[in-house]
Order: C-alpha cells, then structure tokens, then sequence
C-alpha cells in the first residue's frame, strides 16, 4: 500500500533487524528540568520520560544521529545522506520531500516517481499532516486501528493488503504520518519522539542554565552554555565556511567574500548543530511576525518558507531584535536559550 501524500521525508536504508523499542500509555511529552554540562545520557538525574528518552536517543543504536522533521524525531545510521524532492502530481508540489539514502542504494533520482525509494532498501517516511485529517490523508488508508505504542506515543494503523505491503501509521500526539518498509526501517520506526521544536514549544521543558555565560548584542540578552564558542563578527571578513557547532556569532561581518557553494550533499549530522546568530533589523519586505510563549515570555518568531517548522528560529523580542538559533540536538538547551532572551538598553 503507498499513500500519496502531500509531503514526506523518507529514509532510505539497506539490511538491519527489528527493534522491539520503548512502550509507555503516556500521551504527551513530559516536563524534564537538567543540566546540560554532560553528555545527554549522563544529565538527567531524575526518570526521564519515554519521549524524552527518544528525543535524545538514550535507546538508539551507538552512532546514530537525529534527524526532525517538523514536530517529529526519529533516529537513523550517520552514513545516510540526504536530497530534497517532491512527488509529481501529489497536488502540493511546494512541500519539500527528503530522501535519505545509504551510499550502497542506488539513487531514487532514476525512478519515474523521484521521491521513490531504492528497490530492495529499508525506508521511513515521516509527513506532517494538518490538524484536520482530510480526504487526501484519510482515503489512502482506506480503515484503521489501533497500532502499536511509540515511546509513549498512541498510533493508528492502516490494515495492510498482503504480506511486503508497507505500513502506515498516524501518531496522533505529533500530527505525523509515518510509512516504513523493511526490518530497519521499523528500527528506526521504534525511535520516533519529539523534535527539537516540539520541545521548546512544550512549556516547562528546558535545561538548567546554572553556569551558563550571558551574551549581550544590539538590545537584546542571553545565556548559552559555558562551552558555547563566542564569536564576534565586527570589522571582520565573513569566512568561506559555516560557523562551528556549538557557536554564537554577535556583530556583523564588514563584508562577504565570493566564495564557492557549499556542496549539495552533506551529514546529517550537521543538521541540528546548535548555532546562535544574533540580529537586529531585516532588509527588504519586513517578516511576518506569530507570538510564541517559551519559558514565561511571548516573544516574536518570524515565519519562514518551512511555516515555522523547521530546524532554524528566528526569534526577536520586539520583531527586530533578537537571534536566529539553529536548533541543538537537545530541544532543552534550545528551549533555555529562547527562555533567556530578552531585551536590554544598546
């Protein structure tokens, strides 16, 4: 069974074996306050939640890495690669949809569908899908039942056709449709959780900034973790390259060189690097802004071309002021990042 859908984000891996997973009946994702000066498995001191243990990985497979697609994470082989398409005639040719594939798979770019996996691969697709489940979602399915928990997460299940039919599942509590073929590919099932945006937008769920350092640039204020690499931009020439993990760049660059692209394909796990750029003003048509509450204040995001589901935020306190955060791997450290921000005199 294929469903056409509106967008997904397919991973496409060769060989593996079933994964029974963590199974919980709680619903929705738990409050988590820790440090952040560890590792991820060594900072929490208190049970972490089923969601909260999927979103940091704690029971994926060693050298796996994140990958969050809108309020959705699930956990895949570092060796994959990613490419952005979208499936002709799926009637939202807009949406984005990112194939990951492993270097022994032959490229789905050769099929006529070019979203369409490699033929013998494992592969999930992940695709948000609207509050209301509509015809498009719902036709495709054709009935549904109850399907397995996912680390705390009910789902419903569309009754298969046959043995080798792929599975299609709705996880409720995150607005996603998943489909999954092949034994790995329900590894990975097994590893779904909450993204890092999902994170920073269940409120009351962030890190502990005790001994983190405060940053200050063109009217606003915030704190990043004390290892967090400061970096700062005024008087110099703009590198041929992206700022490190786990940076802050404040100022501006007083110019850019011409340098080459960066290259079409790329880690994975460069995609959630935890980068912070501060900003104080736009050029051209100015952004439109949507409140969002983190940590007890409304601040600003501007919406972007992902509809305010992507892996970056650009967030201000006034809709100028503010930063733009590449999200982190742990939602918390983001969500206490935002948390922090706010406003002070130039």
């Amino acid at each position: 069974m294929r469903a056409t859908v509106a967008s997904t984000f397919a991973v496409v891996l060769a060989g593996g074996a079933v994964w029974a997973g963590v199974r919980s009946t709680k619903h929705t994702v738990g409050v988590e306050t820790s440090p952040t000066d560890a590792s991820p498995a060594k900072q929490h001191a208190a049970p972490l939640s089923p969601q909260m243990r999927a979103h940091l990985g704690l029971d994926a497979p060693k050298g796996w890495v994140p990958v969050d697609v809108g309020s959705t994470r699930i956990w895949v082989p570092s060796t994959a690669t990613s490419r952005q398409c979208s499936t002709p005639g799926d009637g939202a040719t807009s949406h984005l949809v990112t194939i990951l594939t492993s270097p022994s798979a032959a490229s789905p770019s050769a099929a006529p569908d070019p979203c369409a996996p490699a033929a013998g691969s494992s592969w999930i697709r992940v695709q948000p899908v609207p509050v209301r489940w509509n015809a498009t979602i719902i036709a495709p399915m054709q009935r549904l039942v109850r399907g397995p928990m996912l680390n705390g997460y009910a789902t419903y299940e569309a009754v298969s056709h046959g043995p080798g039919t792929s599975r299609l599942l709705i996880v409720s509590g995150l607005l996603t449709s998943v489909t999954v073929n092949g034994p790995l590919g329900d590894r990975i099932l097994h590893s779904l959780g909450p993204s890092a945006r999902t994170v920073v937008n269940s409120h009351g769920i962030a890190a502990s900034t005790h001994g983190w350092r405060a940053v200050s640039d063109r009217g606003v204020s915030f704190l990043v973790p004390p290892r967090w690499e400061v970096i700062d931009a005024n008087g110099r020439i703009a590198p041929c390259r992206r700022a490190p993990v786990h940076s802050v760049t404040i100022g501006e660059y007083a110019s850019s060189p011409s340098c080459p692209a960066f290259g079409h394909t790329r880690s994975i796990a460069d995609d959630l690097p935890g980068r912070v750029t501060t900003i104080a003003g736009f050029q051209g048509t100015p952004p439109i802004n949507h409140t969002v509450h983190i940590g007890g204040s409304d601040l600003l995001e501007w919406d972007s071309d992902t509809g305010s589901t992507g892996n970056t935020m650009m967030i201000t306190v006034d809709g100028v002021h503010g930063l733009v955060l590449e999200l982190d791997r742990d939602g918390r450290v983001d969500a206490a990042i935002l948390a922090s921000l706010h406003a002070v005199a130039p």
